[in-house]
């Protein structure tokens, strides 16, 4: 019901965070906030749950954040960056960061890095991207990512295409919707999850090699 075009322009003149969403976008998908929700049986379930969703968002997200999603790109221009980065880029880029790290103290880091390498024309290299391609579940996707980093026909593989995925790939929540906004300014480029559990951040590829070797199980 969330791909349906009645829906969405219903919705569309209701929601002020919904005008930024291209008019070649055809779901409201990504804007419906991951919450628990209590429905009384006797309502149109589907339609009510994308209404009290949306509602999430405009509340928890939204109203809260209206101004720092407006002047995102002004404050990326603040620290001398000439990368432009609108609500909806913003999203993509939260839901990308959701799938990447779950824990909250390295998402304002992993942010930052994606950030720079927009800035640097290079590829995000997020590899969890490329499964919403392949409608697949993350957790099945996981041994699929090493045999499709390198296929240029999946436009949400970041390995091999330059540039955010054409739609954000996962409903992005406040947390690191907030980190995104918020982001802390670095130097690093580079990221690895050891084998150890623990978030090896560098700054240079040279740094990045030595973080395979010494936290990575070969």
């Amino acid at each position: 019901l969330a791909t349906n075009k009645e829906i969405i322009d219903k919705y569309r003149k209701k929601y002020e965070f919904l005008e930024y969403l291209p008019d070649d976008v055809n779901n409201l998908e990504w804007f419906l906030y991951p919450d628990t929700y209590v429905l009384p049986t006797e309502w149109d379930i589907a339609d009510r749950l994308i209404y009290l969703q949306l509602e999430a968002f405009k509340s928890k997200v939204w109203d809260k954040h209206k101004s720092e999603f407006l002047a995102f790109s002004q404050k990326l221009s603040d620290n001398w960056y000439k990368l432009k980065l609108w609500v909806y880029n913003i999203i993509k880029l939260a839901s990308v960061i959701e799938k990447e790290e779950k824990k909250s103290a390295n998402k304002p880091v992993i942010a930052w890095i994606f950030i720079n390498r927009l800035e640097n024309n290079w590829r995000l290299d997020a590899d969890i991207s490329l499964c919403y391609w392949l409608k697949i579940s993350t957790s099945d996707c996981a041994w699929l990512i090493s045999k499709n980093v390198d296929d240029k026909s999946n436009p949400y593989n970041t390995r091999a295409v330059k540039w955010l995925p054409p739609t954000p790939i996962w409903n992005p929540s406040i947390d690191s919707i907030e980190w995104l906004l918020n982001f802390k300014k670095s130097e690093y480029f580079f990221y690895l999850h050891g084998s150890d559990g623990g978030f090896y951040p560098a700054r240079t590829n040279d740094e990045h090699n030595y973080n395979k070797q010494k936290y990575l199980n070969n």
